[in-house]
């Protein structure tokens, strides 16, 4: 193993990735070195203190002076109790006046967010040592930028957070000094291992004087003044037990004179008795259980000998801690007819907290909250805007905190499968049935025996939609199609950058691009209703009309439609046959132009179409009722271009109310939502909408049935 590791260091050096002080031994001649507990430190550490002895001034000082007896520890059934102890006990000193400063916690991490949040309920300001400049949004800014130079990616988090903030500015210093470490190589991206080791690890930078009370996790230079409270005295955890898990073991280390576990535990132990025994003001305390199961005192008390003692109630410095404690105690004696001690004092109290009701409201968050936390980023598309205007609670859940989880399933994949293989028929020449296993082939995604049976019948049911779109082309005057189209628009909003992007399956265009037609694929059921665009709702079909305007800013609109591609049920009659249906489950379903010299431009045969669905002419007009004047479909694209800037504005501002969207009888905010119980909605919480029939709202009188 020691040749394995010097094979390494080799290797590092041999390519200069190994920095070194080659001087270091020079540096130290005639310096003088006070040497700490020699007794303590690893044998490692000592013969290197051997070998520069000769010239080197070395002295030793090797315990404190002062030795305190400590007669109590304070036990608590659990760790949370632990820590209502100390805060009452903390709360009782700082109206004592003693300095805040002075004041520290010795835990362990698994200690830090209950100790976060009861210290909160007691107004004590707490010093986390966990908070990172990994969990900063500088940190975040930083690593999504990595793949552009050093000087760029400085310049962006100048532009996004404010510098005149000086938390911001001692963080971006910190960060700064980072960058500055890795001089020798120009790539950020390379070096990302590295730099979200460094922001892991570099906690942020506090200042000394703040008034709090700080969280640390040994006992090492504690003076006299200051007040100690040592949490999880417990065995395993203090002092925590060496194991033989190291990369050489137990014979290796004797052999190499490597400190082994045995002779590690033995100096851990002696270091906290040590410490312990130099402490003047020190409150000890240990849970009683944990998730675990049964904890016991440490081991260190075989030499403290301490007396256990149990915490005394104290409900004067909390009314939020008291009103817990309540509802606490309320529930042993509703569940379990069991009375606990002193909930008679505090029912007397505090009858005021609404016990067993609560409220369903949404607490307005600082808008600028939620922009730090989105990098003054926002990305909508379709899906996510209709979900905004669906509930915009649940957007927040859904798209904000993200606690939706997105599963594919094998209905997903069917519909990426057929987008996928339709775009590349329009781009190349393609065997479709070699694309078509491809994709699969490439899916992470166990398909059982059913499904694999569906995938051969419908890699057949693909060719004959390919066939059929072939025979469409035909009566299609517009020749040049783009598939699978990305637009992005950029917006701004105050200092929020948006991004509304979009994919559109397929756009038609004339060749001087004054004519254009949309079509979008559905694999399952579509959905043509306009009446509830007014409501920013079902803007499916709106939004690739909008996105394909921005694409082709003066192309007049021929149609808008969507093609269905499975159909489920195909039943022959005697007037059509099996073929002829699924032909004409096939045609488009939509909205045409209603100037027939504009709509012939993208159907040529329109008069008996074989297109669109529905559509052809009578010695009245047209049949369809699906037909909109360019006026209209001018509003339509303004309507889509005002729902969108009004859910960019709500967003952006922290508007996410529990409001579910009524329209008559369905309940459209709720619908397939999977996250229902955990807004509890009331019926005052649904917002009930005017259903139209005719969308009058653009002007007109049109039967959208």
């Amino acid at each position: 193993k020691s040749k394995i590791i010097l094979e390494i260091k080799n290797d590092l050096i041999e390519n200069n990735l190994l920095i070194t002080h080659p001087f270091y031994k020079e540096y130290l001649k005639n310096q003088f070195i006070l040497v700490y507990n020699i007794n303590f430190i690893s044998k490692l550490d000592k013969k290197m203190l051997t070998d520069i002895s000769t010239f080197t001034n070395i002295d030793y000082l090797n315990e404190k002076n002062n030795t305190y007896h400590h007669e109590e520890i304070v036990v608590c059934n659990t760790k949370e109790e632990e820590i209502y102890f100390i805060a009452g006990k903390i709360s009782r000193l700082i109206k004592d006046n003693i300095d805040i400063k002075k004041i520290k916690v010795c835990a362990k991490k698994e200690y830090e967010e209950p100790l976060r949040r009861v210290f909160e309920w007691f107004n004590i300001p707490l010093s986390l040592p966990s908070h990172t400049l990994y969990t900063t949004a500088i940190g975040k800014l930083l690593l999504n930028n990595l793949d552009k130079s050093k000087k760029e990616c400085l310049e962006i988090i100048e532009k996004t957070i404010s510098l005149k903030n000086p938390d911001n500015l001692s963080i971006y210093n910190q960060i700064i000094k980072i960058i500055n470490n890795y001089t020798w190589n120009d790539s950020l991206k390379e070096l990302e291992p590295f730099i979200i080791d460094e922001l892991k690890k570099t906690n942020i930078n506090e200042d000394n004087n703040i008034n709090v009370v700080t969280i640390i996790d040994n006992l090492d230079n504690i003076r006299d003044e200051d007040y100690i409270f040592l949490l999880g005295f417990n065995q395993g955890e203090i002092p925590e037990i060496s194991k033989d898990e190291d990369y050489f073991n137990r014979e290796e280390k004797i052999k190499l004179n490597l400190d082994t576990p045995e002779e590690i535990n033995i100096k851990n132990k002696q270091i906290w008795l040590n410490n312990i025994n130099s402490i003047k003001n020190l409150v000890i305390t240990m849970k009683k259980n944990n998730e675990k199961g049964e904890c016991y005192i440490s081991n260190l008390n075989d030499e403290l000998n301490l007396k256990e003692v149990f915490p005394e109630v104290d409900y004067t410095n909390s009314n939020l801690y008291n009103k817990i404690e309540l509802t606490k105690k309320l529930d042993t004696l509703i569940k379990y007819n069991e009375l606990e001690k002193n909930i008679d004092i505090l029912y007397n109290n505090y009858q005021d907290i609404d016990y067993n009701t609560y409220n369903n409201n949404y607490h307005q968050i600082d808008k600028d909250r939620i922009r730090k936390y989105l990098n003054n980023k926002l990305t909508l598309s379709y899906s996510s805007m209709n979900t905004y205007y669906q509930c915009a609670f649940r957007y927040f859940i859904n798209n904000i905190l993200k606690l939706n989880k997105y599963e594919e399933t094998f209905y997903t994949i069917i519909g990426n499968l057929f987008h996928h293989v339709l775009s590349l028929y329009y781009t190349k020449d393609i065997n479709i049935k070699e694309e078509y296993q491809k994709y699969i082939d490439d899916q992470n995604y166990n398909f059982n025996k059913r499904e694999l049976f569906f995938l051969n019948k419908l890699e057949k049911e693909l060719e004959f939609i390919i066939e059929t779109i072939n025979l469409q082309n035909e009566s299609i005057s517009l020749n040049n199609i783009i598939t699978e189209e990305l637009v992005e628009i950029k917006k701004k909003y105050e200092d929020m950058d948006i991004t509304f992007k979009g994919y559109v399956d397929k756009i038609l265009t004339n060749d001087d691009k004054s004519i254009m037609a949309i079509i979008d694929y559905k694999t399952g059921n579509p959905n043509l209703n306009l009446n509830n665009t007014i409501y920013g709702l079902d803007l499916q079909l709106p939004v690739y009309l909008y996105l394909g305007r921005k694409k082709y800013e003066h192309a007049l609109v021929a149609g808008f439609y969507l093609q269905k591609l499975i159909h489920t049920e195909v039943i022959p009659d005697k007037k059509h046959t099996y073929l002829e249906l699924k032909k004409d489950k096939l045609k488009l379903q939509g909205y045409s132009n209603q100037d027939l010299t504009i709509l012939k431009e993208f159907d040529k045969n329109y008069n008996n179409s074989n297109i669109i669905k529905g559509m052809k002419t009578t010695s009245k007009g047209l049949s369809t009722k699906k037909i909109l004047n360019d006026e209209k479909i001018e509003k339509l694209i303004s309507l889509t271009e005002e729902k969108i800037n009004e859910s960019i504005k709500e967003i952006s501002n922290a508007n996410f109310e529990i409001n579910p969207k009524r329209i008559g009888m369905d309940n459209l905010g709720c619908l397939y939502c999977e996250l229902k119980d955990i807004c509890f909605k009331t019926e005052k919480n649904i917002v009930n909408l005017k259903e139209y029939k005719n969308i009058e709202f653009l002007g007109g009188d049109e039967n959208d049935t």
